[in-house]
Order: C-alpha cells, then structure tokens, then sequence
C-alpha cells in the first residue's frame, strides 16, 4: 500500500535510515526487495499462553540460496506482519518495522547480536525516523517516572544509553557498534 511505501522507503524512509546509521539491509537473492508476508499471526507463545504478536523476523530465511543446505529458508528477505497490526495499528506498524529491519541487518552482520541491542539499534532508527536528525529529546519524552514508579520495560534504558553514545561519539557510532567485531 501507499501508506507502507511511505514508512519504508524515501530519503527519510526505513531502508534508507537502516542502510545509513546501521548498516547495508542483507540481500541473499539479490533482488533489492524486502518482502512483507502480512498474515494472522498466531498470537500464543511457546507457553501457549496468548500474547500479540505485531509482526517477526526469523534469520533463517537469511540462509544462503542452496535448497539442500537450507531446506526450510525462504532465501530472501522477509519479514511477517500481522494484519490487525496493519489495519488497526499504524503507529504501531512503524516501531514494529523499524524493531524488525533493524533486527535483519544487526543478525546478518552478527548472528549473536544480543536482543538489547537490537532493541537500542531499533530506538536509535525510530527515533531518527519520528524526529529527524539533530533532535534531542527530554527527559519527559523518555516515560520515566521521577515518582519512583518501577520503569515498565528496558525499552527507556535502552534509548537513553543510545541517545548517550549518540552524544558522546557522534551519529556514526551506531554503525560502527553493529559492525564491531569482538567486543562480546
């Protein structure tokens, strides 16, 4: 739709986000698409317990293009959103895409990227893609409570140590942190 092509490419699109301050987007079948597979995504966890699932990304439909090396990869870029999710919830379309592609390059690059990390990679690329570059927010914006109230999720954390880095060694250093190599 008009609306996905909006979020997902142009000079302030995702790709395009993604590509500059993370990293090149994967591309093992050398098309230059990401593919959306939008579908009724079964909302129960591994514990059968439910949960809303707005959309996921599953690295092995990164393996390379060898049908007998890799028989369950779909040998492209994919990436599976759920329909509720694109009808009923924009906003939410656009974290879950930016959590998503962000989640694609940091795996290609390396498969042991560690879950906060992606999620501080996907808070940096959200929030360049809602407030463009040069924008710092404060610390209202940010959903702490100065009340004592427990932090609902690593989510604030994450952002702020990003936004930090982002600071202290400049807009590039997001990209060189997904492309450092030994650091673990």
């Amino acid at each position: 739709t008009a609306y996905l092509a909006n979020i997902m490419v142009g000079n302030a699109g995702l790709i395009r986000l993604v590509n500059d301050y993370l990293g090149p987007l994967p591309d093992v079948d050398r098309d230059g698409l990401i593919n959306l597979l939008v579908v009724d995504i079964l909302d129960l966890n591994a514990d059968g317990n439910t949960r809303w699932f707005m959309g996921y990304f599953d690295y092995n439909n990164e393996m390379v293009m060898d049908t007998a090396l890799n028989p369950y990869s779909n040998h492209m870029e994919l990436l599976y959103i759920d329909n509720y999710n694109l009808v009923y919830n924009t906003s939410g379309m656009v974290k879950t895409l930016t959590e998503l592609l962000t989640e694609m390059v940091a795996s290609w690059i390396d498969p042991e990227e560690e879950p906060w990390q992606n999620n501080m990679f996907s808070n940096f690329v959200y929030h360049l893609f809602r407030y463009g570059i040069g924008y710092n927010p404060d610390t209202v914006e940010l959903n702490w409570s100065l009340l004592g109230e427990p932090i609902i999720s690593d989510n604030n954390t994450n952002y702020a140590f990003i936004m930090y880095l982002r600071d202290l060694y400049g807009m590039d250093f997001p990209k060189k942190l997904v492309n450092a190599r030994g650091y673990k």
